[in-house]
């Protein structure tokens, strides 16, 4: 992944900034968020910029990752994210952060590889993954029924991506996300990581958000 140096500091500068940076980091992303164990069955908002989307995520179905997706939202995770890929009839994409620094906290612990226990109907909600154990904060939407396809698939040495939750409210939101730019953002993740806003605004101004989750009481 290529960062951004700023070429003014001298290379002990850089370090000594990137290490408070580091530690600032640590501070705010402590460890013990990844403790945090979902409840069997728990329901949670993401408000978007086309209207507001409920979800009941399941963690029988993939324990480790219904957890992550509650730690996430537990931290506040959810911040104004680009919704980066919208392929019709295929998938909707989200989940990295404009931060690199809160994206690399949670990259530094990914997941085991769980079975898919469900499938990948039209408004369930999966964490993307490239290679064996790598789940950390990309999620998608399925905009369609994409099963068994997405529950069979065998890719990079893993097989299937395994469904964490469904949509009970606001499936409709998922239909009015902007296709404009189909796949094309996909390629520049770490673009959005270590430019952020700034760069998504001018590049790809039409872009949907993720712009707050939170969990509801039962």
């Amino acid at each position: 992944m290529k960062s951004i140096l700023v070429h003014k500091y001298s290379v002990p500068g850089l370090m000594l900034i990137l290490l408070i940076l580091g530690m600032s980091c640590r501070k705010k992303l402590n460890n013990s968020l990844l403790t945090k164990e979902a409840p069997p069955v728990f329901h949670a908002v993401f408000e978007t910029s086309k209207g507001d989307i409920t979800i009941r995520a399941t963690r029988a179905w993939s324990p480790m990752a219904v957890d992550r997706l509650y730690q996430l939202i537990k931290s506040q995770y959810y911040s104004h994210l680009p919704i980066y890929r919208v392929e019709p009839g295929y998938v909707a994409q989200f989940g990295v952060h404009t931060d690199s620094t809160v994206q690399q906290f949670w990259e530094s612990y990914t997941l085991l590889d769980e079975p898919v226990k469900s499938p990948n109907r039209k408004g369930t909600l999966a964490f993307a993954r490239s290679g064996p154990h790598s789940r950390s904060t990309i999620l998608f939407f399925n905009l369609q029924d994409n099963n068994p396809r997405l529950d069979t698939l065998h890719w990079n040495g893993v097989t299937g991506f395994p469904v964490i939750a469904e949509i009970t409210e606001g499936l409709e939101v998922i239909s009015r996300f902007n296709d404009q730019y189909g796949g094309a953002p996909f390629s520049i993740i770490d673009s959005i990581q270590y430019k952020g806003l700034d760069y998504l605004n001018k590049k790809y101004p039409g872009l949907d958000y993720i712009e707050n989750a939170k969990i509801l009481k039962n």
